[in-house]
């Protein structure tokens, strides 16, 4: 039997959602992984976030998306976040380890000049819409150092095929729009998810909560997110410059 809205709410699963979905990108990226269309619900953004699951709850409720479609949200949640109890109870058996199919890829970007922030984010709009048009479902890592480098993983995809088409193609309008750009596919060797919120400290005893940390993000990435927080005179080191994350 599908799940009802009043189970979502008395189970701890739609305060889960309002936890772990906050940004435009994850909402639409679960929800095109469901097959739900976004337009049966409030624009998202013009109501806070708890008001917008609590009237997504209420209309999955009253069928908009099928009898199932909550059943499918919650699905696409525990595909997500394999370990979270709350989306557990459905689980698709695909989100076992042993039994994930390799139904994606990783693309690699890498463009020669470091660029600036606000440059960054129209490259990145560009890639997420490549990428969406083709119905995948897409996490982008960022790096920066001599040149900056994106990493794409890519999952829903039937073949490897459509993966390398994808690539030349985001090789292309990146090109057109006046951009050199190395494009590579990388090896796929498991299905990228988020962790579970984790818990850091910080050199001054102050805890993080760290959530939407992707399960193929280095550990010192993790670590570098931490100490950009605080003041360089904090990291005490012997040349005196402040310590780096390795």
């Amino acid at each position: 039997m599908p799940i009802t809205c009043k189970q979502m709410r008395t189970q701890g699963i739609l305060d889960e959602f309002i936890k772990l979905y906050y940004q435009s990108s994850q909402i639409g990226a679960l929800f095109a992984k469901a097959n739900i269309d976004l337009s049966h619900f409030p624009e998202f953004g013009k109501l806070k976030i708890k008001d917008w699951w609590q009237n997504v709850c209420t209309e999955l409720g009253n069928g908009v998306a099928g009898t199932d479609g909550m059943d499918r949200l919650i699905k696409g949640a525990a595909d997500d976040y394999p370990g979270n109890e709350k989306f557990n109870p459905l689980k698709p058996e695909k989100s076992n380890p042993n039994n994930r199919e390799n139904n994606g890829g990783n693309i690699s970007i890498n463009l020669p000049e470091t660029y600036q922030p606000d440059d960054v984010i129209k490259i990145l709009d560009k890639v997420q819409n490549i990428a969406l048009t083709t119905g995948a479902a897409i996490a982008i890592n960022i790096g920066f150092q001599a040149s900056t480098h994106l990493s794409l993983t890519i999952q829903n995809f039937k073949s490897q095929e459509e993966v390398t088409q994808l690539a030349k193609e985001i090789e292309q309008k990146l090109t057109e729009d006046g951009h050199q750009c190395n494009v590579q596919i990388e090896p796929y060797n498991f299905r990228d998810y988020y962790t579970d919120p984790l818990t850091a400290e910080g050199p001054d005893g102050q805890r993080f909560a760290l959530d939407q940390i992707r399960a193929s993000t280095p550990v010192k990435d993790v670590a570098r997110g931490i100490m950009n927080t605080y003041s360089d005179d904090i990291w005490p080191s012997r040349d005196g410059q402040k310590t780096q994350a390795v």
